[in-house]
């Protein structure tokens, strides 16, 4: 027990839960930047919290947008361009779990006080991962017009993934060339892993992180598991110069009907582009066989989604 200046005994958490709620002063800003961007983290600079080991049934909320841990979070939105970050969000109990399968490290986890920590998740989270309870308005606050969770996690940032660890795997590859939306990037990142890919190339996509927030929601954590390599028109053709590969694209005037891609034995990487202006000249140029995706002349073309998930499957039955 201590005691307050009017000279009532207050228990030791309820001192907690009024520091919890104090001002930063600018040195601890500065700290809490420099943990942010390097991932490392400083709980010696935040009150204490829960873990998965604790209760937390009447845990302390945070209820300011200016506490140590919701400005960590905060950060990481901030520079989430910028190749120096090394933490990521994670939204989700599906794509926390993916994500410490996968072997990445969870730095902390935050959920509101109407979200019970699912038993999996609690079951599968390292015992010293610190847990803050977040209040709503604070998550409005941080998140502004993005999605808000009710469960997220901030996770140590895997290294980017080059061209060269495409070399010596198995399965196609699929490349991505204009495809700007993450919704599309995602669900084909995760059709991509359900037919065994080797791995998702990224070309003109504009996503600057492999491990963007939507990325990850969009495939529902498939981007843990799967190679995402984001590169550059001419480093992917000097790869598939290099290595061998094939590339193939889709018509819908082509010549070769789709399921003649079941009868190519050796690896190769699918092109794909957007749906309005479809992919480059310049890769295109590159392409050694097209095939023909047969549909109702009266609609003009597929979301380039669903034409991956068609190729992928005639690919997944080759002979």
């Amino acid at each position: 027990m201590t005691r307050g200046d009017d000279g009532t005994a207050r228990s030791t958490a309820a001192v907690c839960r009024e520091h919890s709620r104090l001002e930063p002063d600018e040195r601890s800003m500065q700290v809490l930047y420099s943990s942010a961007m390097s991932g490392q983290p400083h709980h010696e600079d935040l009150p204490p919290v829960s873990t998965v080991g604790d209760d937390l049934v009447g845990a302390d909320t945070l209820i300011s947008s200016r506490h140590p841990a919701i400005r960590r979070v905060a950060d990481v939105l901030r520079n989430a361009g910028d190749e120096r970050q090394r933490l990521i969000i994670v939204d989700d109990s599906e794509n926390i779990l993916a994500a410490i399968q996968n072997k990445l490290r969870i730095d902390s986890l935050y959920l509101t006080p109407d979200h019970a920590l699912p038993h999996e998740l609690r079951r599968s989270l390292p015992t010293d991962v610190p847990i803050h309870t977040v209040s709503p308005d604070v998550a409005k606050t941080v998140f502004k017009t993005e999605k808000r969770p009710r469960l997220f996690a901030l996770a140590h940032r895997p290294s980017p993934k080059k061209l060269h660890e495409l070399s010596n795997t198995q399965g196609d590859i699929v490349v991505l060339d204009g495809v700007r939306l993450a919704g599309n990037v995602g669900a084909i990142v995760r059709t991509a892993r359900a037919f065994d890919a080797a791995g998702v190339v990224l070309v003109d996509s504009g996503i600057v992180n492999s491990m963007d927030r939507r990325l990850v929601r969009a495939s529902r954590g498939a981007v843990f598991t799967l190679p995402i390599v984001l590169a550059k028109a001419e480093e992917l053709i000097g790869f598939l110069q290099d290595t061998g590969l094939l590339m193939i694209s889709m018509s819908a005037h082509a010549g070769l009907a789709l399921s003649e891609l079941r009868t190519l034995q050796q690896r190769v990487a699918i092109l794909l582009g957007s749906e309005k202006r479809g992919s480059s000249l310049y890769l295109e140029d590159h392409v050694t066989e097209r095939y023909r995706v047969r549909t109702n002349p009266q609609i003009e073309s597929l979301n380039v989604s669903v034409a991956a998930a068609l190729a992928l499957y005639e690919r997944q039955k080759r002979e």
